[in-house]
């Protein structure tokens, strides 16, 4: 006791009792300041546009005569496809043609031999992102073809001694015509060519194979294709191989 009845505590407790206060009015304040901060600033923001990116339909070098699709895409900060972007395609060496301009796909043909640069511009709300795709050109490729007749005498033999890579059967077509210059066989792939619907059919040299590939052979009826016939293998780049039976 001490004077005026009050009771005296120990300085210690008292201390204590001061610190946890303060602990329990900082946690507070960080709560609430955290409540404010995450109701007040959604995750990212506002959809802006971080970022486009340019998608070819397909890879490797391209030959003079071909032409392959590109498509572009636009995605805002959080990595999300963002929607309403207006996008305008440049070519830096003018090695070929563009079907487009605007869009997000456009379709390149070349046409010279050499290094092209595609460029895509992407604008949303005043904001504007560019993405670039490279492409080389090469010479357009033929392929090397032998012609002899079995030893019986019944099929005109092709035999593949050289094709360009990645060329696939269902996309290399055998057409043959007769002397007079009517059509024989009209554009046929050679995955399809079957002897009693064509009078041809393919051998391949690596049973399995989706391409074409030196060793190949194919072998078309002398009694449907006369001597002086002129056959072709073709796609829809060029002509890849001709010769006359004979």
């Amino acid at each position: 006791m001490v004077d005026g009845g009050t009771t005296s505590r120990p300085a210690g407790r008292r201390n204590w009792i001061i610190a946890a206060g303060v602990v329990v009015a900082v946690a507070v304040v960080v709560v609430i300041a955290g409540f404010a901060f995450l109701g007040g600033q959604p995750s990212g923001g506002a959809p802006a546009l971080s970022r486009v990116t340019i998608t070819p339909d397909a890879s490797g070098d391209m030959e003079v005569g071909e032409s392959r699709g590109f498509n572009a895409t636009a995605y805002d900060q959080n990595g999300r496809t963002l929607s309403g972007a207006t996008f305008t395609w440049s070519l830096a060496q003018s090695r070929g043609t563009l079907s487009s301009t605007t869009g997000n796909h456009t379709s390149f043909s070349a046409t010279t031999v050499g290094a092209e640069t595609l460029r895509v511009n992407a604008s949303v709300n005043g904001l504007t992102k560019s993405d670039v795709a490279a492409v080389s050109i090469i010479a357009f490729m033929t392929m090397g073809v032998t012609l002899s007749m079995s030893t019986d005498g019944q099929n005109w033999i092709l035999t593949v001694v050289y094709a360009p890579p990645g060329k696939p059967y269902t996309g290399e077509n055998l057409a043959i015509f007769h002397p007079n210059g009517t059509v024989n066989l009209s554009a046929t792939p050679l995955a399809s060519l079957q002897a009693a619907v064509h009078g041809c059919t393919l051998n391949m040299a690596f049973p399995g194979s989706t391409t074409v590939k030196a060793g190949d052979r194919i072998l078309c009826s002398t009694y449907w294709y006369a001597t002086d016939s002129t056959y072709q293998i073709s796609d829809r780049i060029g002509v890849r191989a001709s010769g006359t039976l004979r």
